[in-house]
Parts: structure tokens; sequence; C-alpha cells
């Protein structure tokens, strides 16, 4: 065997206190909180080679500004990025196979995301609370959104799901106040516990075809929502699922859904 699979060659802390870092050509890997917690630090050239960051390697790197991370990467480690409050821009050109969770949590000042197609998860609070994030697009093959996965992200007012897009997991984009649409693809076979909860500014939602129940709470609090339509396969609908939507005035469903709990209650 070579050199090359014998050894791995991780940075494992810098301590040095640079705006500007290149992460040294002969490295594998970024490991965990090497660079946490640097203040100072605007800017980092990640060199092809590197196939690892790991948890929290940047997190509450308050002053930097943009990451680039190369084809090489294949693997993201828990809040990598969490609390990096100026951070505007994130390139993942790597073969990542999930944005893991809390990866961006908190970077209030994220812009502009480019994701690679071949990443099929975004985990849990992965983008929860990026709050100047507006424009979004996700790669064909995301499968699954996580628990809070965008939870908070206020400015979020264009949305593109995947067609591929299987599962929307719990308070996914709870307090998405600027989404005024959501058309969910027809793969999704699953919407879970307040994924759309306070989108105030939420007007119209259709849920596809093959869901059979909508969860609790799924759309309270969205008091712009006008019209919902429902698919014939959605039998049973959970508590509070529309409560206090207060302008809701057309709801398509089939007559043999059951309903919970108080679930058009100040609708």
């Amino acid at each position: 065997m070579g050199k090359e699979s014998e050894f791995e060659l991780t940075l494992t802390r810098f301590s040095g206190r640079k705006a500007h870092v290149e992460v040294p050509e002969e490295a594998d890997a970024i490991g965990e909180r090497a660079f946490a917690f640097n203040s100072v630090l605007q800017t980092i050239s990640i060199p092809e080679g590197i196939k690892r960051v790991g948890a929290e390697a940047f997190v509450g790197c308050s002053n930097l500004r943009e990451v680039e991370l190369p084809e090489s990467v294949e693997e993201l480690g828990k809040g990598a990025f969490r609390g990096c409050l100026r951070l505007e821009r994130v390139r993942i050109r790597g073969a990542v196979k999930a944005v893991p969770a809390e990866a961006f949590l908190r970077c209030k000042s994220l812009r502009e995301v480019e994701l690679p197609d071949g990443v099929e998860e975004i985990g849990e609070a992965a983008f929860m609370r990026c709050r100047a994030l507006a424009d979004l697009t996700l790669p064909p093959s995301v499968r699954t959104l996580g628990e809070r996965a965008f939870c908070e992200c206020e400015s979020l007012s264009a949305l593109a799901l995947p067609k591929g897009l299987e599962a929307i997991e719990d308070e996914a984009f709870q307090g998405c106040a600027s989404l005024r649409a959501v058309r969910i693809p027809e793969q999704v076979g699953w919407l879970g516990r307040r994924c759309f909860a306070d989108c105030t500014a939420l007007e119209e939602a259709s849920v596809p075809e093959g869901v059979e129940s909508l969860e609790e709470e799924a759309f309270a609090g969205c008091e712009s929502l006008r019209r919902v339509d429902l698919p014939v396969s959605l039998t049973l609908i959970e508590d509070r699922a529309f409560f206090d939507c207060p302008h809701l005035e057309d709801v398509q469903a089939s007559d043999a859904v059951k309903l919970g709990q108080d679930v058009f209650a100040l609708s």
C-alpha cells in the first residue's frame, strides 16, 4: 500500500491570528474545533485533497465571511460553521451526502448557498435561524429535510423543493415569515408536526397525493393562509393543524377525512 492510503494528515488546531488562512496542501482533513471561536479569521482557502471537515471545525468564527469547500470533501461534521455570524456565502462542491445537524445554525448573515447534486439530506437545524437567507434552490438529489432544517429563516421567500423529496420533518420551515406559497413535491409522503407553523405570509399550500396524515399544528399560526389543497389519500388531520388561520377560506379535502381536536379553531 502506498503512503497516501496509510496515513491521514489532519489539521488539529490553528492558533494564529490571521484574517486570511491557507490550509496546507499536504493536509487531508480539518479536525474537530480546529478553528473554533477564532474571531480574527475572515477568509480561508481550503485546497483540493481535503476530504473531511470535522465537527465544529469553524464554530463561532464570528468574522468569517465566505466558504468554498472543494470537490474532494466527502464529509462535513456536525455544527461545522455554527454561529459564524458574518458568514455570507457558502459553496460546497464536494461529494458530501448530507449537510449535517447544525452545520450553519445561527449564521444570521448567510445570503447565498450552493449545494452539489448528490446531497441527500439536510440535517436537523442545519440552516436554522439563517435570517438573511432569502432564496434557496435545493439540488434534485435531496430526499429528506430534517427537523427544524430551515426553522426561523425569516427572509426565506422563494423556495424550490426538489421533485424527489420524500419527507419534511417536524418544524422544518416553522417561522419562515416571508414564505408566501409552497408546492410540496409529489414524492413527499410525510409532513412532520408544525412543519409550516407560523409562516405568517403563507397564502396557499398544496399537499400531494400519497400523504395520509397531516400532523399536529402543521399550518398553525399561518395568519395569511387562504387556500389549501389536500389529497384524496389524506385520512387524518391531527389536532390544531390549521389553528389560528383567520383568513382560511377554502380547504379542498375528501369527505372521509377524520379530524382531530381544534383543527380549525380560531380560523
